[in-house]
């Protein structure tokens, strides 16, 4: 099960990639603070446009970034109903 929060995923990327959070913010076009908020979970929500360019960036599809490497979510789907096992976990 994915734990890890987009603004997780771009510092994992950005370390893995060894940059500083200034290097990514000049390749994306944006303030170091701004890659900051980012990772730190302070800016949830990215321009479309700036996504777009930190997706391009990174190397990496806009699911990685914003799902994870599984692509998926793991919320209740509409309209089925969760076990009671399940309900009571936390």
């Amino acid at each position: 099960m994915e734990t890890k929060h987009m603004g997780d995923r771009i510092r994992e990327m950005r370390t893995q990639k060894e940059w500083s959070q200034a290097e990514l913010a000049r390749r994306v076009k944006v303030s170091r603070a701004t890659v900051n908020q980012w990772e730190s979970g302070t800016i949830k929500n990215i321009k479309l446009e700036t996504f777009l360019r930190l997706v391009a960036v990174l190397g990496c599809t806009p699911n990685h970034l914003i799902l994870g490497p599984s692509g998926t979510v793991n919320a209740p789907q509409p309209g089925r109903k969760r076990s009671p096992s399940a309900a009571n976990r936390t």
